[in-house]
């Protein structure tokens, strides 16, 4: 019967209140820029759950529902989060998912024996869900889809609960998030001053960020002359060598305007790139 309860409990069909604990789970706030034309990469989303008072209690298991807008995102895969993995017994004995148009559910079981649990001091991720752009949403404009925590998808509805030990469920708070994708700046390398071409005065430009707390370029990637993904003296050093002394220019986008390599994050706000 208590395991029973645990799989009819973690799929959304029993719900026995608790009231000596209390939970919080938590969505990603993620933003993404993407170079218009380009086809945007998967990404993973990170779920997670909190206890925030009470007595600390182990974990059985839970149910979730995330729901997105269905013209901005899809859902490509769904996996247990890292924090229900133990070296001791491994993975959830239970693992059930279902992706729909507008969002996903979980039923997770720990152990169905009802021997091991979890507890969640800290947040702790539970789920971790693989997204792609719906290809309308990233032709050039900003797209943003909330990431909301729902009692409605599936059939019967699965519930946003956290089992505890003994077979009582908990209703926990909601904090939703959202995934905002952002079409990127074009730019040039070696523009620091953003006047359309390299010269002395983009090294003097760079050289007052770096060294004299100027403001920061409105381009920080054309900052990086020598394409090595961080700011330093090095990349002045770089500049003034092609400028020169007949040195190698800068890798692209240098020769004309294009966008930050996916692996770098410097940013790059405005630009004279159309």
């Amino acid at each position: 019967m208590f395991r029973l309860l645990l799989i009819l409990t973690a799929m959304g069909f029993a719900s026995a209140a608790t009231a000596q604990q209390s939970f919080v789970v938590e969505a990603p706030n993620i933003q993404l820029e993407y170079a218009v034309g380009s086809t945007l990469a998967p990404f993973t989303a990170s779920f997670g759950a909190q206890q925030t008072s009470g007595a600390s209690v182990g974990i059985y298991g839970y149910s979730l529902g995330v729901q997105h807008d269905p013209t901005v995102v899809q859902v490509d895969a769904i996996d247990y989060g890292q924090g229900v993995l133990s070296s001791t017994w491994g993975a959830p004995d239970f693992f059930a998912t279902q992706a729909y148009p507008n969002g996903w559910t979980s039923g997770v079981i720990i152990d169905t024996h009802g021997w091991h649990t979890i507890f969640l001091p800290q947040m702790t991720e539970l789920i971790s869900v693989t997204y792609s752009a719906v290809p309308t949403a990233t032709a050039g404009m900003w797209a943003y889809s909330s990431l909301d925590w729902v009692d409605t998808l599936g059939m019967p509805p699965v519930e946003t609960l956290i089992v505890v030990d003994g077979g009582g469920s908990v209703v926990p708070t909601k904090v939703s998030g959202a995934i905002t994708f952002a079409p990127a700046t074009s730019y040039q390398r070696g523009d620091i001053d953003s006047d359309g071409g390299r010269s002395l005065t983009d090294v003097t430009a760079g050289a007052a960020y770096l060294f004299l707390g100027a403001t920061p370029p409105s381009c920080m990637a054309a900052l990086d002359c020598n394409g090595d993904m961080s700011v330093n003296v090095t990349d002045l050093v770089f500049l003034l060598s092609f400028l020169f002394n007949s040195g190698p220019a800068s890798p692209e986008p240098f020769a004309s305007c294009g966008y930050e390599p996916a692996a770098s994050d410097l940013g790059c706000d405005s630009s004279m790139c159309p």
